[in-house]
């Protein structure tokens, strides 16, 4: 019976010995968090412009726990003698630590002169999601920006925040992009079809019926768009445009099912069907 009580008594003590130390190396793994975090608030002022751009995407990959770095990345994101890819980086972080916190600033940061970072702030926007639907109205503004990738940037910003407001904003915008797939100039075609592709999932609907329209050029533009996309619910109707009357039209769908079957093995299969019908 002693032997027992002893086990018992034994049995106990690790248990809390094991319990303790759990506790223990738990706290120290939150202070080498924190002081990691500590290190790269400190090298986000550095005088070298790449360890400040290196420290804001580090930051951003941590996530949990960098909260005490968003002033500085705020300031860095504002200060106009900062090199670009740096505020770029800045805003990066910030939509991935996403609050509402920092919706503000980035709706500030969208007067940059420098497309990278109107880019950036943009895409960081929508990270945030619907938390930053006081930044609607600017982001419908953006749909205006002199640069496509910008443009492209918001309208897939404003799907991802996701309000009335921003929807229809991005059926307006698209329902013009698809228009410019009509357009005689090469160029404007191309920069079409990538900025639609950049939209991301909110333009499916809309590229859908797209592949419906006379114009072979915009069977082609939205096509190769719906590919950029990449979602699973394009890979149905892409099979389906491998039966389109257009060679070029059916050419581009087998391009797009086959870059995107290491992921959806029924597009390869379509596909291999297909080439063996030729």
């Amino acid at each position: 019976m002693n032997n027992l009580k002893g086990v018992l008594r034994l049995t106990t003590v690790m248990l809390l010995f094991v319990g303790l130390f759990g506790i223990w190396m738990g706290g120290c793994e939150n202070r080498i968090q924190e002081q990691k975090v500590e290190r790269l608030i400190r090298q986000l002022q550095d005088r070298d412009p790449n360890v400040r751009g290196n420290a804001a995407i580090t930051l951003g990959q941590i996530g949990v726990g960098t909260k005490d770095a968003v002033p500085v990345l705020i300031q860095a994101l504002q200060n106009q003698d900062t090199e670009g890819f740096v505020r770029s980086n800045a805003a990066i972080t910030l939509g991935q630590i996403g609050s509402e916190d920092e919706v503000y600033a980035l709706m500030q940061a969208l007067k940059d002169q420098n497309t990278e970072v109107r880019k950036s702030v943009i895409l960081a926007l929508g990270s945030i999601g619907d938390e930053a639907v006081d930044a609607v109205p600017v982001l419908i503004q953006a749909l205006k920006d002199q640069d496509r990738r910008v443009r492209g940037s918001a309208a897939y910003a404003l799907g991802r925040i996701g309000t009335p407001e921003a929807i229809k904003a991005v059926e307006d915008a698209v329902s013009a992009l698809i228009q410019a797939l009509k357009d005689q100039n090469t160029e404007v075609r191309a920069n079409a079809t990538e900025t639609l592709g950049m939209v991301g999932e909110s333009a499916v609907p809309v590229l859908i019926q797209a592949l419906k329209d006379q114009d072979v050029e915009v069977r082609k533009g939205a096509i190769l768009a719906l590919g950029s996309i990449g979602s699973k619910d394009v890979v149905p109707v892409l099979i389906q445009a491998l039966k389109d009357q257009s060679v070029s039209v059916r050419g581009n769908a087998a391009k797009v099912l086959d870059s995107i079957g290491t992921i959806y093995p029924e597009a390869l299969e379509a596909v291999k069907e297909y080439r063996f019908r030729q």
